[in-house]
């Protein structure tokens, strides 16, 4: 079952308020993160960039033990150092990974409001720590939600 409804709607609903850019092309495609799919019964992870145009850049699957970060243009593959595997959805969460680049990324945030089978992601936050200590920090927000 594809799990894109909630990602659109979510999607719409975070750009109903902004205000609507000059469509410009990129040599590049890969601005975000393709759309991702839940079959029935798995619950994941869905985080969007705070600017304009929002972009999709963090996708993890409920127990997985690799989540889906896109950085620089590139899709970046993270191994998990904490359990994936229960999502509490009520305040705030945190989640450690690695790269095999060894970059350390830490992903949290604030659970928002509910939705129909989920709940609305605020006050989050990527933050991307170089082998040679700098760090960067992304502004995010997004959706917990599950496939039924």
């Amino acid at each position: 079952m594809r799990f894109v409804l909630l990602l659109a709607s979510f999607a719409l609903s975070a750009c109903a308020n902004l205000p609507q850019p000059v469509q410009e092309t990129s040599s590049n495609p890969k601005n975000e993160l393709a759309a991702q799919e839940l079959n029935k019964g798995e619950c994941g992870l869905f985080l969007w960039t705070i600017a304009t145009p929002p972009m999709f850049v963090f996708f993890q699957k409920t127990g997985d033990e690799q989540a889906k970060l896109l950085r620089a243009n590139k899709e970046l593959i993270l191994q998990a150092q904490t359990s994936t595997q229960i999502i509490n959805d009520y305040g705030s969460f945190t989640y450690d990974y690695t790269t095999d680049s060894k970059h350390l990324v830490s992903v949290g945030g604030q659970f928002g409001d509910e939705l129909q089978g989920g709940r609305k992601i605020s006050s989050g936050s990527i933050h991307v720590t170089k082998p040679d200590g700098w760090k960067e920090i992304i502004p995010v927000s997004g959706v917990y939600a599950c496939a039924s």
